[in-house]
């Protein structure tokens, strides 16, 4: 017959008790927002260690306030969201003395405390421990009993213990969550950059189409406007007058300008995008390009081209028509050569 001492079953009894917390700290840090924590917490501790009640209240740094974040029993939905005040007086309570000292509080017949809250009719018992990281507490772990007396000095030591580990669980959920605040925020302010992007390119890219064609309906047609009335004099004129070889002069002046307006209509407006694509579009600005700058162009596309869509279209051959321009104007370069490369989910 074996007999059990006292001394080995409180040995014995605080091995479980020591297996408990790690196995419930052990769950709780592996959860990361708050709204998955605090649930699956105050239902870990109340069926380990069969509270009545388990509460977790956070501090409201705006208010110096507890708030219920979350809690078990009958009247959750109740208590949920319920605030008391971080003092030393009654009216904040137990849980608002513990927050305000940063020490735990145990009552075990609640009726005999001017300090209980009336929350729970039938509770009898409870004990309030500060969740602190270093000093500063950031809530209350509030569990409540049946009995008079059921909870004890074991109960405080016990959840002091557990206590530090549901601190860091909270505070690194509260990190987790202001991160993926942090990161959806991010997010829109990104989405809607790029849509004020895209829109002042689509506005940038109406503006060049319309002063490129005002400048074809106004501008051009003056200049073709001259030159037909240069040919007009010149035809009325004797072909020995002096003034013929003037004449001639300002029509290749007219013409000249006219072949500049169109290259600077084209800059600002190539037509060939919506009525070739953009391959074609490019080998002609290519073309041009090495025309006017002596610098030899050369088009490589590898894999498979995808369609682009208009904007995409656009953008692509502003990028393409930028990097020419530096070219001409800072490599002083002889030769040219743009590769495109197609994989998947993308060019390059």
């Amino acid at each position: 017959m074996t007999v059990t001492t006292p001394a080995v079953q409180s040995t014995r009894q605080r091995e479980l008790e020591l297996t408990l917390i790690y196995q419930t700290a052990q769950q709780i840090t592996q959860l990361q927002s708050l709204s998955e924590l605090l649930p699956h917490l105050v239902s870990e501790v109340s069926r380990t260690f069969n509270y009545s009640s388990v509460g977790v209240l956070l501090v409201d740094e705006a208010t110096n306030e507890l708030v219920v974040r979350e809690t078990t029993g009958l009247e959750r939905e109740k208590h949920l969201g319920f605030r008391v005040p971080v003092t030393d007086g009654v009216e904040g309570g137990i849980c608002g003395w513990v927050a305000y000292h940063g020490q735990s509080f145990l009552v075990p017949d609640v009726l005999a405390s001017p300090r209980y809250l009336r929350t729970v009719e039938a509770t009898r018992a409870e004990l309030g421990v500060p969740l602190k990281i270093k000093d500063k507490v950031i809530g209350v772990l509030d569990v409540q009993s049946l009995a008079v007396n059921g909870l004890t000095e074991r109960d405080e030591s016990i959840l002091s213990t557990l206590a530090s580990q549901i601190a860091i669980a909270v505070e690194n959920a509260r990190l987790y969550e202001e991160l993926a605040q942090a990161h959806a925020e991010i997010q829109r302010k990104a989405d809607q950059l790029q849509r004020l992007l895209a829109r002042t390119v689509d506005l940038q890219e109406e503006e060049r189409r319309r002063i490129a064609a005002d400048i074809h309906d106004s501008v051009v047609q003056l200049i073709y406007g001259a030159m037909y009335e240069t040919e007009g004099t010149l035809q009325r004129l004797p072909e020995d007058a002096s003034e013929q070889g003037d004449l001639r002069n300002i029509q290749v002046s007219l013409k000249q300008a006219i072949a500049e307006i169109y290259k600077a209509i084209y800059d600002l407006w190539p037509a060939s995008l919506d009525e070739m694509g953009l391959f074609p579009s490019l080998r002609s600005y290519m073309i041009q390009y090495e025309e006017d700058t002596g610098i030899g162009c050369r088009l490589r596309i590898q894999g498979n081209p995808i369609r682009f869509n208009p904007p995409a279209r656009i953008a692509l051959f502003r990028i393409l028509q930028e990097a020419l321009y530096n070219v001409r104007k800072h490599a002083q370069a002889r030769k040219v050569e743009i590769i495109l490369r197609f994989r998947m989910g993308g060019s390059r």
